[in-house]
């Protein structure tokens, strides 16, 4: 079978991860909002009826969590690549890092309580020329000019992966790993957010900075109706996609939910996504 079908396989040798004959999925933790993954869901037409094969564009990308957020280009020159076969057997989106996006549609209230999310990512320049956005969403719509509500995951010029939230003038940054020049291996980045509580991120399971107090943030702004629709491969700016800080890479998956996570909640999404794609985790 082609990926993209509809049972989410591509050969016949073994089954895919998170499908029938998998003992553990993602949406077995409440509160699954959004899961991306490539092979899973692509297709190279906007109705989503001709699956990618490898090399082939991807025009939409079918929300594996049951929500409908499937993620979409109408643009075609504007679509990352399906390649296959990439890591571990499994494949991947491929950017441009010129101009390549998915959107996905605004994921109203989901965000209230806080957020966690997974990204499995590589780069292919560590300590890239211009800064680039794995994923983010930012906001200036009703608040005076440069006051920004944000959550976003960037790759700055020195190799620090920065991951922030921002509501006003109150930005909160953590940089758990930084990369080394030039191409990368895959690698797994996750960040919990607790309103209540503290923001952290880490590389691979650890992290360089330990988790910062958000409590001073206001999480209705942040949360709110524009910062609640995301671009992957770039950054949603309001109303558009901000036309810089395009990502030159790969990513395989993206799985985000509604809530903090438990340690243990964590520790499963990420032995998953380690065992998946064979990256050792701390």
């Amino acid at each position: 079978m082609a990926y993209g079908s509809g049972n989410g396989h591509y050969g016949v040798h073994r089954p895919r991860w998170g499908q029938k004959g998998s003992k553990w999925t993602p949406t077995d933790i409440s509160g699954n909002v959004l899961w991306l993954s490539a092979g899973y869901g692509c297709y190279s037409d906007d109705g989503g009826t001709t699956p990618s094969g490898d090399g082939d564009v991807i025009a939409f990308l079918r929300d594996r969590s049951g929500n409908g957020y499937d993620a979409t280009q109408t643009n075609n020159t504007k679509r990352p690549i399906l390649k296959t076969n990439i890591q571990n057997g499994e494949p991947v989106m491929r950017f441009d890092g010129i101009d390549d996006v998915l959107i996905v549609p605004r994921m109203e209230g989901k965000f209230s309580a806080g957020f966690t999310w997974f990204v499995v990512a590589k780069v292919d320049d560590g300590h890239p020329s211009a800064t680039k956005v794995f994923w983010g969403s930012m906001d200036a719509q009703d608040y005076p000019p440069n006051i920004y509500q944000y959550f976003n995951i960037m790759l700055v010029t020195n190799g620090k992966i920065k991951i922030g939230v921002r509501s006003g003038e109150v930005i909160k940054t953590r940089y758990p790993h930084t990369l080394g020049d030039g191409a990368s291996d895959f690698f797994i980045i996750d960040a919990r957010a607790d309103p209540a509580d503290k923001f952290g991120a880490y590389y691979n399971g650890s992290s360089s900075d330990t988790p910062i107090d958000i409590t001073s943030l206001n999480w209705d702004n942040i949360a709110g109706e524009n910062t609640e629709r995301i671009a992957i491969g770039a950054r949603w700016r309001d109303g558009a996609v901000e036309d810089n800080y395009y990502f030159d890479g790969d990513i395989a998956e993206l799985i985000i939910y509604g809530r903090p996570l438990s340690d243990s909640e964590r520790s499963k999404v990420r032995n998953y996504l380690a065992e998946k794609y064979d990256i050792t985790i701390n």
